[in-house]
């Protein structure tokens, strides 16, 4: 719609908002008796109003009110504008940087574990729960590849100690 139809839909619109609520006013505060006085005390006490709604008068309100649009200040707009594109630009860099970091913390903590298990493997001085005691004594042999392994139970430990001895 190009700005001639605009202003006339609205103009047209406007009009029939008045007069109904005009007619409906004045109807309702007086009986229908005679409908014809009714709309003759309409057009003595509203003739301004309805020459007021002359398509000349309208546009020359409109024309006031698209002079006072045009000069409006673009500069506030065109802050705001660069402010919504930088706060949308520097949250999506802000979710692809996390997203990379918490990738990268990841792959960190899987070499960590790796490196973990490796170390425990091929150290031979590790320390193994002693059954009786409860404390832990270096040995010197690989009977126990994995460091994380828990300790033997109690009672396999001493009925096999029992079996020995029994020999």
């Amino acid at each position: 719609m190009c700005g001639v139809e605009v202003r006339t839909s609205k103009h047209a619109r406007m009009t029939s908002i008045l007069v109904s609520g005009l007619i409906l006013e004045e109807v309702s505060a007086k009986p229908l008796t005679h409908p014809v006085d009714v709309v003759k005390e309409m057009k003595d006490k509203y003739e301004l109003a309805f020459q007021n709604l002359l398509p000349h008068y309208y546009d020359s309100l409109m024309s006031n009110a698209t002079i006072k649009q045009a000069n409006w200040d673009s500069s506030k707009v065109r802050t705001k504008l660069r402010q919504e594109l930088r706060d949308e630009i520097r949250d999506e860099l802000r979710e692809e940087m996390w997203a990379e970091l918490s990738t990268q913390i990841q792959q960190v903590k899987v070499e960590m574990l790796v490196i973990v298990s490796q170390e425990g493997s091929t150290n031979h001085n590790k320390q193994v729960l002693d059954a009786l005691s409860g404390h832990r004594e270096p040995t010197d042999y690989e009977a126990d590849e994995n460091p994380h392994t828990p300790p033997p139970d109690d009672a396999v430990q001493l009925s096999n100690t029992l079996k020995t001895c029994q020999l």
